[in-house]
């Protein structure tokens, strides 16, 4: 579905990717992932040296093995690399029991960081809503310090909205080590299902919170004003903001029409519907065809996975930090 110029893709940021799903069907081994999908390229580090070929200590510039790229600097005294074989590594426990099970892997940024979705067994409820966990393992080769990152993303089923922007910073992402020993391969697996306890708790609590907290059609105009603002004119024969207030209006139709989709009829008027709709066109609608299909840009659309947040990601940022503003003062919201 598309609104004007601006196309909906429907489904999780991986969905796009079925033939790599297909490919890790079965997989429990971090190398065997890897190696069937042809990421299994090594990354080495080289002294940064000065014009007259003197080291310069603790600085290291990493390349690509296999096509000699130059990734990026780091700053280290002793790099502690995890090659892209052993990215899983630490949570190969978890797939052998089958509590997680592989869906994508790929590398993006031009290799500097390699990815992979695990999908939870099991599903949850959150009020009336089916709940699946993921965790996005993500190894950085610009952060050489023989960790990856996990970063936990619950998924609302109904839209398929990962709504990870509503867990605190601390439970959204976190490390364990690459490197796994007979001392901490419990430790890591208990890390782990920890987490998912935690995100599951913390996002039932979100919810339950924002389902209490009402919003008027006065609330959602003010919302648009503030999120999805008009550029307006100042001085007579300044530039003319048409074309870019066009945009703005089209997003705010497309914003409005994921307010109104069905499977939020039983939030209409809660801030828990704006935050699903929100969600909903910050992951799914998207500008550039192109982009709309693309793996690795679907990927970091997703909170956690971009340090350099788009514009739409930040409205739902912005929103959450702000949603007192935006609440009706009466306890009788009026439905749109």
């Amino acid at each position: 579905m598309s609104t004007n110029t601006l196309l909906k893709v429907e489904g999780t940021a991986w969905s796009v990717s079925k033939d790599i799903e297909e490919a890790l069907k079965g997989k429990t081994e971090s190398a065997d992932i890897i190696t069937s999908l042809g990421l299994d390229y090594t990354v080495s580090a080289h002294h940064v040296k000065t014009d007259i070929e003197e080291p310069v200590p603790g600085f290291y510039g990493m390349y690509r093995d296999d096509t000699e790229k130059f990734l990026g600097i780091v700053k280290s005294n002793e790099p502690a690399i995890t090659q892209n074989v052993d990215s899983f590594k630490s949570i190969e426990p978890l797939m052998e029991d089958g509590t997680l099970r592989p869906l994508v892997a790929d590398s993006y940024l031009g290799g500097k960081q390699v990815f992979g979705c695990f999908e939870v067994a099991d599903s949850f409820k959150v009020l009336d809503d089916t709940f699946r966990h993921y965790f996005i393992v993500v190894n950085d080769h610009l952060r050489p310090d023989g960790t990856v990152t996990v970063i936990n993303t619950p998924v609302r089923i109904a839209c398929m909205n990962a709504m990870s922007s509503a867990l605190s910073r601390s439970t959204l992402k976190f490390k364990i080590p690459a490197v796994v020993t007979a001392g901490n391969k419990g430790t890591i697996s208990s890390t782990i299902k920890d987490a998912y306890e935690r995100s599951i708790k913390m996002m039932r609590s979100a919810a339950e919170k924002m389902t209490q907290m009402q919003i008027s059609k006065v609330g959602v105009e003010k919302l648009l004003d503030e999120l999805f603002p008009y550029i307006e004119e100042t001085e007579e024969g300044t530039t003319n903001h048409d074309r870019a207030n066009q945009a703005v209006a089209m997003q705010r139709e497309a914003f409005l029409t994921c307010l109104a989709a069905d499977d939020l009829a039983n939030y209409q008027g809660t801030m828990y519907g704006v935050f699903n709709a929100l969600t909903d066109y910050s992951q799914h609608m998207h500008r550039n065809s192109d982009k709309a299909f693309d793996l690795g840009y679907r990927m970091t659309l997703l909170p956690g996975m971009n340090p350099e947040a788009t514009t739409e990601a930040l409205k739902v940022s912005k929103f959450l930090k702000n949603m007192k503003s935006f609440e009706r003062s009466r306890k009788v919201a009026v439905a749109r």
